[in-house]
């Protein structure tokens, strides 16, 4: 892969869609480097598909405004490669707010970088316990370039990664492979897995207090059943009495007696909630 370490823009990642009219779509989530305001931008999308075939697609964004040192998104399409499966931008101007001066590619700029080195699951732990957060490989000299923990190259005369601002030095002699394997490390706690304790509760369940607040609540919810039961015969019994006219009306006596029932009954659940 090439890339131009002057680059102020940097490819986070690419993400290619082939919908229903067979075009696909680049998707690429990109990072303003700088520590100016991008407006504007001038690049070219290299497209390729299975068979080998190539085309290039010139984009020009402007009315930008991508503040300094944050993400933003940008789509390609290629004009009629279909079943194109690979795409790399190559941008050739970057023009920033304010008076800072325009970013023209140079071709003799770039550098060819390998593919990095596949760390185990051991290596990564032990560099991400010594290098921190956002450490995803070993750092490294290349030709031309030093390779930050966090996979950014970066020119020889960087003294800080541009992307992480992790220092060369400390990079460079503190978090290389053989560094950091050098470490001898205490062991990382092992995995818990016992079962958790019973909970503790503020009361002996076995005394007689416990019995009895165990009691109380069952004598209440019996209260509680009786009341609702003689709530809703009462309420059965009314409504066929007062409802039906072919039944004669009781005595007057007869219906204090069933309105004091009533009462009693309401009272109850009343004062149990």
């Amino acid at each position: 892969m090439k890339l131009d370490l002057s680059c102020p823009i940097e490819v986070v990642n690419v993400e290619i869609a082939v919908f229903d009219g067979g075009l696909p779509c680049a998707y690429l989530n990109l990072y303003n480097l700088s520590n100016h305001t991008i407006r504007r931008l001038r690049a070219v999308a290299h497209w390729t598909d299975s068979e080998g075939n190539t085309e290039d697609v010139f984009i020009s964004v402007s009315d930008l405004s991508v503040h300094p040192r944050s993400s933003f998104s940008l789509r390609v399409y290629p004009e009629s490669l279909e079943g194109a499966m690979e795409m790399e931008i190559e941008f050739e101007r970057i023009r920033f707010r304010g008076d800072a001066e325009d970013w023209i590619s140079v071709p003799e700029s770039q550098i060819q970088l390998p593919q990095a080195e596949p760390i185990s699951s051991h290596e990564e732990a032990m560099l991400l316990r010594v290098a921190g957060h956002g450490a995803v490989q070993f750092s490294q000299m290349l030709p031309g370039a030093w390779v930050c923990v966090c996979g950014r190259p970066n020119s020889l005369d960087a003294d800080k990664c541009v992307r992480c601002m992790r220092g060369r030095e400390i990079c460079l002699t503190r978090f290389s492979k053989k560094a950091v394997m050098a470490l001898d490390l205490p062991p990382l706690p092992e995995i818990v897995s016992e079962e958790p304790p019973e909970p503790v509760l503020p009361f002996d369940i076995d005394r007689p207090a416990a019995k009895k607040r165990t009691r109380r609540s069952k004598d209440a919810n019996i209260r509680l059943a009786c009341s609702i039961t003689i709530l809703i015969l009462l309420i059965c019994i009314a409504i066929l009495l007062f409802c039906r006219k072919d039944i004669p009306q009781p005595l007057p006596d007869v219906q204090t007696g069933m309105r004091r029932l009533f009462e009693i009954a309401h009272n109850s659940t009343y004062n149990f909630f």
